[in-house]
């Protein structure tokens, strides 16, 4: 919408029989506007567009929910798995720990032999490392899962 006022003088002169004389005074003013009725419908796309936007930022939302949701149950499973592991491992641990001495008690009475008193104390060792990845796994996941669910927070700016 625009609007004009104007004020003017206008005068005219002629010659040959014509118009001799003719002058004009006064003011004038008007009101004009403007409808944009020929857009290409730029503003409907330009709508639709930003509808569009939003629903597809809903969308990545809701999928990125879900992926946390996904990795969430994922590691408590694989939690849960690793301290059965872990329970099994170190019950695992003892046997092979009554093993070894075993194996020292009959060799000081020399009823084995040193290659047997050996894989028995490899076999101790080996249940020790398995006791001891079984450990450092579940607390990996454990360490995941806090990550995940927003208590552990890991903040960079020093």
């Amino acid at each position: 919408l625009t609007a004009s006022t104007g004020y003017g003088y206008n005068y005219l002169s002629a010659t040959e029989g014509q118009f001799e004389t003719q002058e004009q005074l006064g003011f004038s003013g008007g009101l004009t506007l403007k409808i944009p009725i020929f857009s290409g419908g730029r503003n409907r796309i330009k709508s639709e567009n930003a509808a569009m936007r939003i629903r597809q930022q809903e969308i990545r939302k809701q999928e990125s929910v879900m992926q946390l949701q996904d990795r969430l149950e994922n590691s408590w499973k694989q939690y849960l798995h690793y301290q059965n592991q872990f329970d099994i491992e170190t019950s695992n641990l003892s046997v092979y720990e009554r093993n070894y001495e075993r194996a020292k008690e009959m060799f000081s009475r020399s009823e084995v032999s040193g290659v047997e008193l050996r894989a028995a104390q490899l076999s101790l060792e080996n249940a020790e490392l398995r006791v001891a990845e079984a450990g450092f796994k579940l607390k990996q996941t454990e360490t995941l899962l806090l990550y995940l669910s927003g208590v552990l927070i890991t903040d960079f700016s020093y």
